[in-house]
């Protein structure tokens, strides 16, 4: 028993650092993974706003041009 104990006691060190490595890992990929979805939200309003802008245009063209050609027609 004595044995086991003293083998755990030359363990622990190397586990605690390697808790303190996968801890800071950890905080690392949250940030990360924040850093990731705040690029996302950014690029769905870009996103947002070029669908915007293409419908406005494209609703403006349809507005002008398809009146004009419906009254042509008999």
């Amino acid at each position: 028993m004595l044995k086991e104990n003293t083998r755990w006691l030359t363990l622990v060190p190397s586990v605690e650092k390697k808790e303190v490595a996968l801890t800071k890992m950890l905080s690392t990929v949250l940030k990360d993974k924040e850093k990731i979805e705040e690029t996302i939200d950014e690029l769905d309003r870009y996103k947002r706003d070029a669908l915007q802008k293409t419908w406005e245009k494209v609703n403006g063209y349809v507005s002008l041009n398809v009146p004009c050609e419906l009254s042509d027609r008999p």
